[in-house]
């Protein structure tokens, strides 16, 4: 139902094929005060639909649909409901969930090796044996090893940096090394509710993704062409340095094509909604003609503590139009929300 002119189809599509086993259980005790869910799951997809880069032979810089081969998922689930207090004019309601999800390209089906794609950076592969879309660094060379040339089969990260003429670090934009998957490995929430008197109500409700990279291209761009980073300006680096002299090894670093320390653990810690409700006494609605009245003021995205250290959150994806190239390069993060609401019923 679209046609978007910097791509093109592919007529021999066929349909995923995909088997899966799935065991689990439910529990309730304490006269249903506790409740636990559990669920296993395994599954394979053969013939799998993934976007992959258009060749840029063809004259298109967009992606393309293929059936690329096998792909598996497998992970868990916990929901875990409790009312640890349960009175007439205190309730307390809790509930608690965890999942993890490791997904894996199997195969391609002998159709080709690998994939590699990216925005502003080649940091992403499709690859036998790793998550689809996984992040891959390139670092900087050394003349360490004994040898006088970086010896890339052993990754050896030992003796001087290696320069280029403007003294800015040398990197083997050939040779890459796994940096980790480009999606949430694991997931977890709680959320509260506290009601006092029947009527007044209290939530609250935090998130958590974790186990995920992100890709910062704001940073590299800012380090690279800007040169307005604290890396790159910063104090110490550049104590003692005089004219003539090679810019510090730090500043080479950062100000090189590496995408190394720019590939940063996304994991956050969101506190994603606060509310009270409060519902009035049945003599006020008579008012209003009324059966039910209540009033809620509602705050959403007020806090996040993540060890992402980018520009951005590392909960947004700058393109949107992709499943899997996944980078920060100045996205909008969530906006900060407060609603007011009453609710009538009549």
């Amino acid at each position: 139902n679209q046609l978007i002119p910097s791509e093109y189809g592919n007529p021999n599509l066929k349909a995923e094929t995909g088997s899966e086993i799935e065991l689990g259980f439910d529990a309730a005790m304490l006269n249903n005060r506790l409740g636990l869910e559990f669920t296993y799951y395994n599954k394979k997809t053969i013939d799998a639909l993934v976007g992959v880069p258009d060749p840029r032979s063809t004259g298109f810089d967009g992606e393309h649909l293929e059936n690329i081969g096998e792909v598996a998922n497998s992970g868990f689930e916990v929901l875990l409901n409790a009312s640890p207090m349960s009175g007439r004019n205190f309730t307390w309601d809790a509930t608690a969930t965890f999942s993890t999800n490791h997904n894996e390209l199997v195969s391609f089906g002998g159709a080709r090796d690998e994939f590699t794609f990216g925005a502003f950076a080649t940091v992403q592969k499709f690859l036998e044996g790793y998550p689809l879309g996984g992040f891959w660094y390139n670092d900087v060379q050394r003349d360490g090893c004994g040898s006088t040339a970086p010896d890339v089969a052993t990754g050896c990260q030992t003796g001087n940096l290696i320069r280029d003429p403007n003294g800015i670090a040398v990197v083997d934009i050939n040779n890459y090394t796994y940096s980790g998957p480009s999606t949430p490995t694991r997931e977890a929430s709680f959320s509260n509710t506290l009601t006092f008197f029947g009527n007044l109500r209290l939530f609250a409700h935090v998130d958590y993704k974790g186990g995920f990279k992100v890709w910062c291209a704001l940073c590299s761009i800012r380090n690279r062409i800007d040169l307005n980073t604290y890396e790159v300006n910063d104090p110490a680096a550049w104590a003692g340095w005089t004219t003539g002299q090679p810019i510090p090894e730090q500043v080479a670093i950062w100000r090189s094509l590496q995408t190394k320390t720019h590939i940063m653990d996304g994991d956050f810690l969101k506190l994603r909604e606060v509310s009270v409700q409060y519902t009035l006494p049945t003599s006020w609605t008579r008012a209003f003609r009324a059966n039910r009245v209540s009033v809620t003021l509602t705050a959403r995205n007020l806090r996040r503590w993540s060890k992402y250290k980018g520009a951005g959150d590392p909960e947004v994806n700058f393109s949107a139009t992709s499943d899997f190239t996944r980078l920060d390069y100045a996205s909008v993060p969530p906006m900060q929300q407060l609603f007011a609401s009453i609710r009538m019923t009549f």
